[in-house]
């Protein structure tokens, strides 16, 4: 595996902190909140508590904010116990007010979000210049105040202008590109949502794959982290992303055949059960899922048919393979267990599946 992406979870309210599961926490390296630093509604110990220590990144509406961030100790305090970064939007003024201090005691991780890049037309080469130049200058006049480890989060619906703009940024400014993956309705998260990951793969892999980005930032929308268990399912989405492009551990893999005139079972609805509960198992690990992914994560395979299932089921570490009579053959670490009818195969995969998902994790604690 390449070096490990990390991923990242924007919340665009600071009040969803309270509702975000315990368990979600672990799945991510950090949490970014929309807020308002000149608020203080963010610098509380309940918060800090809230949050897993040093995981919270105060995602400031503008560059004015960094004036009130730098010159406050006790945001200096919070920054150093619960965030190794500030986040901060760029407007369509790129450069930073004046107001900004020239020395800041306590260096700054920063990061600059651009979400006006996104409206440049991609024919609009002069406009292009212009914001990109911009960003270069903001970054300049961070480094200045001894804001230190700066990155920038550039997203254009056009993956040309998005990497070019990315690239550009990262040679000339000597700035960290960060990739961003949009969920903006809840169809995205659903089980149906796949098309979805596909057009995000197209998006991100030049910048993930190419090594121009190592950081991914999840931002779903309002709608999206309004309905009950769909920011768990964005998690999940985007972790398969990056375990696909070998960028992040794999918790679980399933493998499943096609179909074909030798399938005798209802293939595709045990393929859709068997995957449910699987994601169900993994999603009720909580901290121990990372323990999963440092074993080597679980591989399941659901076949059809008794001619190349057997293959596949055996090579997997838990298996099914269709025979006749429209039963199934369970494969458990490359040996056929047992033989049950095509009704027990979910609930015999199921059981299965945790028994090596329970030893998986196991073995990775001793």
């Amino acid at each position: 595996m390449k070096k490990k992406a990390l991923l990242h979870l924007y919340l665009p309210d600071s009040s969803l902190l309270e509702s975000l599961p315990r368990a979600l926490r672990h799945d991510v390296d950090e949490l970014w909140v929309e807020t308002d630093v000149t608020s203080g509604a963010l610098w509380t110990p309940d918060t800090i508590h809230a949050a897993q220590t040093g995981k919270i990144v105060p995602v400031l509406a503008s560059p004015a904010g960094i004036a009130t961030l730098a010159g406050s100790a006790s945001a200096f305090r919070y920054h150093e116990a619960s965030g190794r970064r500030i986040a901060i939007r760029l407007e369509k003024p790129v450069p930073f007010p004046s107001s900004i201090p020239g020395g800041i005691k306590n260096p700054l991780s920063v990061c600059l979000i651009d979400d006006v890049f996104k409206e440049i037309e991609r024919n609009d080469t002069g406009g292009l210049k212009k914001r990109l130049d911009g960003i270069r200058a903001a970054a300049a006049a961070l480094r200045k105040t001894g804001a230190t480890d700066l990155s920038v989060l550039l997203f254009h619906p056009d993956p040309v202008v998005q990497l070019n703009g990315n690239r550009f940024i990262s040679r000339t400014a000597g700035v960290r590109p960060i990739a961003s993956l949009f969920f903006d309705s809840e169809s995205e998260t659903s089980d149906d949502g796949d098309g979805f990951l596909v057009d995000s793969a197209v998006s991100l892999s030049p910048l993930l794959c190419n090594g121009i980005s190592e950081e991914l930032l999840l931002r779903p929308s309002l709608t999206v982290c309004g309905k009950k268990g769909s920011v768990q399912k964005a998690v999940l989405k985007a972790k398969l992303l990056l375990a696909a492009m070998d960028l992040r551990p794999k918790r679980y893999e399933l493998i499943s055949c096609p179909t074909c005139g030798r399938c005798l079972l209802d293939l595709s609805n045990a393929a859709r059960s068997i995957k449910k509960g699987l994601e169900s198992l993994v999603d009720e690990l909580g901290p121990n899922g990372s323990l999963l992914e440092e074993s080597g994560g679980i591989t399941v395979a659901v076949m059809g048919c008794n001619v190349n299932g057997p293959g596949e089921a055996s090579g997997a570490d838990i298996g099914v393979a269709g025979g006749k009579n429209r039963t199934g053959t369970i494969f458990k670490f490359g040996k056929p267990v047992k033989t049950v009818a095509e009704a027990e195969i979910v609930p015999e995969m199921i059981r299965g599946i945790k028994e090596v998902i329970e030893d998986r994790i196991g073995r990775a604690k001793r």
